[in-house]
Protein backbone atom coordinates (compact mmCIF):
# COMPACT_ATOMS: atom_id res chain seq x y z
CA UNK A 1 0.00 0.00 0.00
CA UNK A 2 2.85 2.36 0.76
CA UNK A 3 4.87 1.49 -2.39
CA UNK A 4 1.23 1.80 -3.92
CA UNK A 5 0.63 5.70 -2.41
CA UNK A 6 4.36 6.30 -3.45
CA UNK A 7 4.11 5.75 -6.88
CA UNK A 8 0.96 7.87 -7.16
CA UNK A 9 2.63 10.92 -5.92
CA UNK A 10 5.53 10.22 -8.01
CA UNK A 11 3.37 10.13 -11.10
CA UNK A 12 1.24 13.13 -10.56
CA UNK A 13 4.10 15.03 -9.05
CA UNK A 14 6.16 14.17 -12.77
CA UNK A 15 2.60 15.09 -14.36
CA UNK A 16 2.87 18.52 -12.50
CA UNK A 17 6.19 19.83 -12.90
CA UNK A 18 5.84 18.99 -16.89
CA UNK A 19 2.60 20.93 -16.86
CA UNK A 20 4.23 23.75 -14.94
CA UNK A 21 7.22 23.93 -17.32
CA UNK A 22 4.90 24.74 -19.90
CA UNK A 23 1.90 26.54 -17.91
CA UNK A 24 3.41 27.64 -14.55
CA UNK A 25 0.26 28.53 -12.64
CA UNK A 26 -1.91 25.29 -13.90
CA UNK A 27 1.01 23.52 -13.25
CA UNK A 28 1.08 25.02 -9.40
CA UNK A 29 -2.39 24.41 -8.67
CA UNK A 30 -2.19 20.82 -10.24
CA UNK A 31 0.75 20.22 -7.77
CA UNK A 32 -1.22 22.06 -4.82
CA UNK A 33 -4.16 19.84 -5.57
CA UNK A 34 -2.26 16.75 -5.97
CA UNK A 35 -0.82 17.32 -2.55
CA UNK A 36 -4.15 17.98 -1.20
CA UNK A 37 -5.95 15.04 -2.73
CA UNK A 38 -2.89 12.36 -1.96
CA UNK A 39 -1.97 13.55 1.72
CA UNK A 40 -3.50 16.82 3.12
CA UNK A 41 -7.05 15.15 2.82
CA UNK A 42 -6.25 11.58 4.07
CA UNK A 43 -4.23 12.56 7.26
CA UNK A 44 -7.06 15.33 8.15
CA UNK A 45 -9.90 11.99 8.03
CA UNK A 46 -6.86 10.37 10.25
CA UNK A 47 -6.76 12.32 12.54
CA UNK A 48 -10.57 13.50 12.83
CA UNK A 49 -11.81 9.98 13.13
CA UNK A 50 -9.05 9.55 15.96
CA UNK A 51 -10.59 12.62 17.82
CA UNK A 52 -14.21 11.81 16.87
CA UNK A 53 -14.12 7.37 17.98
CA UNK A 54 -14.79 7.07 21.64
CA UNK A 55 -12.94 3.75 21.79
CA UNK A 56 -9.73 5.62 20.54
CA UNK A 57 -10.27 8.54 22.60
CA UNK A 58 -9.63 6.27 25.80
CA UNK A 59 -6.58 4.99 23.79
CA UNK A 60 -5.55 8.64 22.76
CA UNK A 61 -2.63 9.41 25.42
CA UNK A 62 -0.58 5.87 24.34
CA UNK A 63 -1.57 7.08 20.30
CA UNK A 64 -0.04 10.46 20.60
CA UNK A 65 2.81 9.36 22.41
CA UNK A 66 3.24 6.08 19.77
CA UNK A 67 2.57 8.79 16.34
CA UNK A 68 4.93 11.44 17.91
CA UNK A 69 7.69 8.70 18.59
CA UNK A 70 7.36 7.11 15.36
CA UNK A 71 7.47 11.15 13.51
CA UNK A 72 10.38 11.87 16.10
CA UNK A 73 11.74 8.89 14.80
CA UNK A 74 11.33 9.25 10.88
CA UNK A 75 12.66 13.00 10.95
CA UNK A 76 15.44 12.19 12.86
CA UNK A 77 16.69 9.07 10.64
CA UNK A 78 16.39 11.92 7.50
CA UNK A 79 17.67 14.68 9.14
CA UNK A 80 19.91 13.30 12.11
CA UNK A 81 21.34 10.41 10.95
CA UNK A 82 24.72 11.14 9.00
CA UNK A 83 25.07 8.18 6.58
CA UNK A 84 28.25 8.29 4.16
CA UNK A 85 28.56 10.21 1.01
CA UNK A 86 29.76 9.59 -2.09
CA UNK A 87 30.09 10.71 -5.73
CA UNK A 88 30.45 8.66 -8.34
CA UNK A 89 32.26 10.03 -11.96
CA UNK A 90 34.34 8.62 -15.06
CA UNK A 91 36.94 9.98 -16.73
CA UNK A 92 40.36 9.30 -18.66
CA UNK A 93 43.97 8.85 -18.19
CA UNK A 94 45.30 11.95 -19.66
CA UNK A 95 49.03 13.20 -20.69
CA UNK A 96 49.24 16.89 -18.97
CA UNK A 97 49.63 19.65 -20.86
CA UNK A 98 53.10 20.15 -20.60
CA UNK A 99 53.92 16.78 -22.24
CA UNK A 100 51.56 17.18 -24.88
CA UNK A 101 53.23 17.88 -28.36
CA UNK A 102 50.43 19.97 -30.16
CA UNK A 103 51.75 22.03 -33.46
CA UNK A 104 53.17 25.79 -32.80
CA UNK A 105 51.48 26.66 -36.68
CA UNK A 106 49.85 25.56 -39.15
CA UNK A 107 50.73 23.38 -42.42
CA UNK A 108 51.56 20.06 -43.59
CA UNK A 109 53.32 17.64 -41.78
CA UNK A 110 56.36 16.89 -44.01
CA UNK A 111 57.46 14.23 -42.10
CA UNK A 112 58.03 12.38 -38.61
CA UNK A 113 61.48 12.40 -37.53
CA UNK A 114 61.40 10.24 -34.63
CA UNK A 115 59.50 6.93 -34.66
CA UNK A 116 57.21 6.25 -32.72
CA UNK A 117 58.13 4.79 -28.95
CA UNK A 118 61.04 6.32 -29.53
CA UNK A 119 63.26 7.75 -26.29
CA UNK A 120 64.10 11.95 -26.99
CA UNK A 121 65.22 14.44 -24.93
CA UNK A 122 63.19 18.00 -24.42
CA UNK A 123 64.06 20.70 -27.38
CA UNK A 124 64.20 17.72 -30.19
CA UNK A 125 62.69 17.75 -33.05
CA UNK A 126 60.40 15.50 -33.56
CA UNK A 127 58.09 16.42 -36.75
CA UNK A 128 58.76 18.58 -39.60
CA UNK A 129 56.33 20.74 -41.24
CA UNK A 130 55.61 23.02 -44.33
CA UNK A 131 53.47 25.66 -45.60
CA UNK A 132 53.93 27.20 -49.08
CA UNK A 133 51.66 29.77 -48.42
CA UNK A 134 53.43 30.70 -44.89
CA UNK A 135 56.89 30.86 -47.38
CA UNK A 136 55.83 33.07 -49.87
CA UNK A 137 54.47 35.62 -47.22
CA UNK A 138 57.89 35.35 -45.85
CA UNK A 139 59.45 36.14 -49.39
CA UNK A 140 57.21 38.61 -49.77
CA UNK A 141 57.99 40.59 -46.99
CA UNK A 142 61.67 39.86 -47.62
CA UNK A 143 61.07 41.37 -50.46
CA UNK A 144 58.94 44.61 -49.15
CA UNK A 145 61.93 45.23 -46.77
CA UNK A 146 64.66 45.46 -49.13
CA UNK A 147 62.24 47.51 -51.53
CA UNK A 148 62.18 49.63 -48.01
CA UNK A 149 65.60 50.08 -47.49
CA UNK A 150 66.07 51.37 -51.45
CA UNK A 151 63.18 53.91 -50.54
CA UNK A 152 64.83 54.95 -47.66
CA UNK A 153 68.69 55.31 -48.96
CA UNK A 154 67.22 57.78 -51.76
CA UNK A 155 65.22 59.98 -49.11
CA UNK A 156 68.01 60.46 -46.72
CA UNK A 157 70.50 61.28 -50.13
CA UNK A 158 67.93 63.75 -50.93
CA UNK A 159 67.02 65.45 -47.59
CA UNK A 160 63.30 64.52 -47.20
CA UNK A 161 63.61 64.11 -43.61
CA UNK A 162 59.94 63.18 -43.10
CA UNK A 163 59.70 60.88 -45.99
CA UNK A 164 62.46 58.86 -44.72
CA UNK A 165 60.92 59.13 -41.03
CA UNK A 166 57.66 57.41 -42.03
CA UNK A 167 59.50 54.84 -44.40
CA UNK A 168 61.91 54.13 -41.47
CA UNK A 169 58.42 53.14 -39.26
CA UNK A 170 56.86 50.99 -41.98
CA UNK A 171 60.24 48.94 -41.77
CA UNK A 172 60.14 48.73 -37.98
CA UNK A 173 56.59 47.46 -38.56
CA UNK A 174 57.56 45.11 -41.80
CA UNK A 175 60.48 43.41 -39.97
CA UNK A 176 58.29 42.86 -37.18
CA UNK A 177 55.82 41.24 -39.23
CA UNK A 178 58.38 39.28 -41.21
CA UNK A 179 59.65 38.21 -37.63
CA UNK A 180 56.50 36.67 -36.76
CA UNK A 181 56.38 34.76 -39.82
CA UNK A 182 59.36 33.53 -39.12
CA UNK A 183 58.24 32.10 -35.95
CA UNK A 184 55.66 30.57 -37.38
CA UNK A 185 57.43 28.83 -39.81
CA UNK A 186 60.04 27.65 -36.94
CA UNK A 187 57.31 26.51 -35.43
CA UNK A 188 56.81 24.04 -38.06
CA UNK A 189 59.09 22.38 -36.55
CA UNK A 190 57.56 20.38 -33.75
CA UNK A 191 59.88 19.53 -30.55
CA UNK A 192 59.65 17.34 -27.66
CA UNK A 193 58.80 19.88 -24.29
CA UNK A 194 60.75 17.00 -21.96
CA UNK A 195 62.71 14.34 -21.86
CA UNK A 196 60.82 10.79 -22.50
CA UNK A 197 59.14 8.39 -24.87
CA UNK A 198 57.58 9.96 -27.48
CA UNK A 199 54.02 8.52 -28.41
CA UNK A 200 51.96 9.82 -31.98
CA UNK A 201 48.76 10.09 -31.36
CA UNK A 202 47.73 8.62 -35.09
CA UNK A 203 50.50 7.78 -36.60
CA UNK A 204 48.74 6.30 -39.46
CA UNK A 205 47.30 9.35 -40.57
CA UNK A 206 50.27 11.69 -39.35
CA UNK A 207 52.10 11.96 -42.88
CA UNK A 208 50.55 14.08 -45.35
CA UNK A 209 47.81 15.24 -42.79
CA UNK A 210 47.37 19.01 -42.35
CA UNK A 211 47.28 20.40 -39.18
CA UNK A 212 46.07 23.61 -37.38
CA UNK A 213 47.62 25.08 -35.03
CA UNK A 214 47.23 23.76 -30.93
CA UNK A 215 46.20 20.67 -32.47
CA UNK A 216 47.58 17.79 -30.22
CA UNK A 217 50.00 15.12 -32.37
CA UNK A 218 51.52 13.22 -29.65
CA UNK A 219 52.58 13.24 -25.95
CA UNK A 220 55.77 12.39 -24.03
CA UNK A 221 55.35 9.76 -21.73
CA UNK A 222 56.87 10.59 -17.95
CA UNK A 223 56.43 7.56 -15.36
CA UNK A 224 54.77 9.55 -12.58
CA UNK A 225 53.63 12.68 -14.58
CA UNK A 226 49.93 10.44 -15.64
CA UNK A 227 46.77 12.29 -14.49
CA UNK A 228 43.10 11.14 -14.53
CA UNK A 229 40.56 13.42 -16.19
CA UNK A 230 37.60 13.09 -14.24
CA UNK A 231 34.42 14.59 -15.32
CA UNK A 232 32.06 15.55 -12.91
CA UNK A 233 28.28 16.35 -13.62
CA UNK A 234 26.93 19.26 -13.08
CA UNK A 235 24.38 18.08 -9.53
CA UNK A 236 27.62 17.38 -8.32
CA UNK A 237 30.06 20.51 -8.53
CA UNK A 238 29.31 21.54 -5.14
CA UNK A 239 30.43 18.14 -3.23
CA UNK A 240 33.21 17.81 -4.97
CA UNK A 241 34.30 21.73 -4.32
CA UNK A 242 33.63 21.67 -0.93
CA UNK A 243 34.19 18.37 0.66
CA UNK A 244 36.26 16.12 -0.34
CA UNK A 245 38.19 13.56 2.06
CA UNK A 246 39.58 10.68 -0.49
CA UNK A 247 39.57 9.57 -4.11
CA UNK A 248 39.84 6.19 -5.61
CA UNK A 249 40.13 5.19 -8.75
CA UNK A 250 39.66 1.66 -10.88
CA UNK A 251 40.11 1.12 -14.18
CA UNK A 252 37.32 -0.29 -16.75
CA UNK A 253 39.48 -3.13 -17.73
CA UNK A 254 41.07 -3.68 -14.23
CA UNK A 255 38.14 -3.52 -12.02
CA UNK A 256 39.36 -4.77 -8.85
CA UNK A 257 42.59 -2.92 -8.64
CA UNK A 258 42.11 0.36 -6.74
CA UNK A 259 44.53 3.65 -6.97
CA UNK A 260 44.55 5.80 -4.36
CA UNK A 261 44.15 9.03 -5.75
CA UNK A 262 43.77 12.85 -4.41
CA UNK A 263 42.59 15.74 -6.42
CA UNK A 264 44.98 18.14 -7.71
CA UNK A 265 43.12 20.93 -9.29
CA UNK A 266 39.76 21.76 -11.46
CA UNK A 267 39.28 22.68 -15.00
CA UNK A 268 37.86 26.27 -14.99
CA UNK A 269 34.53 26.78 -16.30
CA UNK A 270 31.73 23.92 -17.80
CA UNK A 271 32.25 22.03 -20.51
CA UNK A 272 30.73 20.28 -23.53
CA UNK A 273 33.77 18.76 -25.43
CA UNK A 274 34.90 15.56 -23.78
CA UNK A 275 38.42 14.45 -23.97
CA UNK A 276 37.81 11.17 -25.15
CA UNK A 277 35.03 9.09 -27.21
CA UNK A 278 35.73 6.19 -24.64
CA UNK A 279 33.42 8.91 -22.31
CA UNK A 280 30.43 8.61 -24.84
CA UNK A 281 27.56 6.04 -24.78
CA UNK A 282 28.84 4.35 -27.58
CA UNK A 283 32.32 4.29 -25.95
CA UNK A 284 30.63 2.47 -22.31
CA UNK A 285 30.70 6.21 -20.73
CA UNK A 286 27.79 7.87 -19.40
CA UNK A 287 28.06 11.03 -21.96
CA UNK A 288 25.42 11.09 -25.17
CA UNK A 289 27.15 12.93 -28.33
CA UNK A 290 24.86 15.81 -29.90
CA UNK A 291 25.09 14.88 -33.06
CA UNK A 292 25.09 18.63 -34.34
CA UNK A 293 28.70 18.75 -32.84
CA UNK A 294 31.46 19.88 -35.92
CA UNK A 295 34.86 18.37 -34.96
CA UNK A 296 35.33 17.41 -31.62
CA UNK A 297 33.08 15.19 -29.78
CA UNK A 298 30.32 17.17 -27.79
CA UNK A 299 28.47 16.03 -25.21
CA UNK A 300 24.53 17.09 -24.72
CA UNK A 301 24.63 18.42 -21.45
CA UNK A 302 27.42 20.48 -19.23
CA UNK A 303 29.80 19.30 -16.86
CA UNK A 304 33.01 20.01 -14.62
CA UNK A 305 36.62 18.41 -15.49
CA UNK A 306 38.90 17.77 -12.50
CA UNK A 307 42.93 16.71 -12.86
CA UNK A 308 43.53 13.53 -10.25
CA UNK A 309 46.94 12.17 -9.36
CA UNK A 310 47.53 8.33 -9.24
CA UNK A 311 50.76 6.85 -8.86
CA UNK A 312 51.61 3.24 -10.27
CA UNK A 313 49.90 3.03 -13.39
CA UNK A 314 51.67 2.04 -16.54
CA UNK A 315 51.93 3.74 -19.48
CA UNK A 316 49.61 1.29 -21.48
CA UNK A 317 46.29 2.29 -19.75
CA UNK A 318 46.68 5.91 -21.40
CA UNK A 319 43.17 6.65 -22.74
CA UNK A 320 41.65 3.70 -21.20
CA UNK A 321 37.98 5.02 -19.52
CA UNK A 322 38.33 4.92 -15.41
CA UNK A 323 36.29 4.85 -12.33
CA UNK A 324 36.18 7.54 -9.34
CA UNK A 325 35.15 7.31 -6.15
CA UNK A 326 34.84 10.34 -4.47
CA UNK A 327 34.03 10.62 -0.74
CA UNK A 328 32.72 13.24 1.22
CA UNK A 329 31.59 13.92 5.06
CA UNK A 330 29.08 11.65 5.95
CA UNK A 331 25.51 13.55 5.89
CA UNK A 332 21.90 12.80 6.70
CA UNK A 333 20.37 11.64 4.02
CA UNK A 334 16.90 14.55 3.79
CA UNK A 335 18.86 17.48 3.12
CA UNK A 336 20.14 15.32 -0.04
CA UNK A 337 16.61 15.15 -0.89
CA UNK A 338 16.17 18.69 -0.10
CA UNK A 339 18.92 19.87 -2.61
CA UNK A 340 18.09 17.49 -5.31
CA UNK A 341 14.33 18.96 -4.86
CA UNK A 342 15.33 22.64 -5.11
CA UNK A 343 17.45 21.41 -8.89
CA UNK A 344 14.42 20.21 -10.26
CA UNK A 345 12.75 23.21 -9.27
CA UNK A 346 15.32 25.25 -10.59
CA UNK A 347 15.81 22.75 -14.08
CA UNK A 348 12.02 22.35 -14.70
CA UNK A 349 10.68 25.69 -13.41
CA UNK A 350 13.66 28.14 -14.70
CA UNK A 351 13.61 29.84 -10.95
Amino acid sequence: MIASFAYRMVIMLTIALFVAGKLFIVGVLLALWSIYGFLVHPVFKVVKSVMTDGEIRKKRGRLYLVSSLGLFGVVGLLFALPLPKTTLAQGVLWVPGEYRVVSESRGMIDEVLVDDAAKVAAGQVLISGVNPELDSKIQLTEGRIRELDALSRNAQSEGRKTEYRLIAEERAQTERQLERLRELRQGLRIRSPADGVFRLARPEYLPGRYVNRGEELGYILVPGAYVARVLVDQDDIDAVRGDVRAVSIRFAEQIGRIYPSRLIREVPGAHRELPSLALSVDGGGPFALDPEAQGKPRAYSSFFQYEVALEGVPAQRIGERLYARISHSPEPIGYRWLRAGRRLLLERLDF
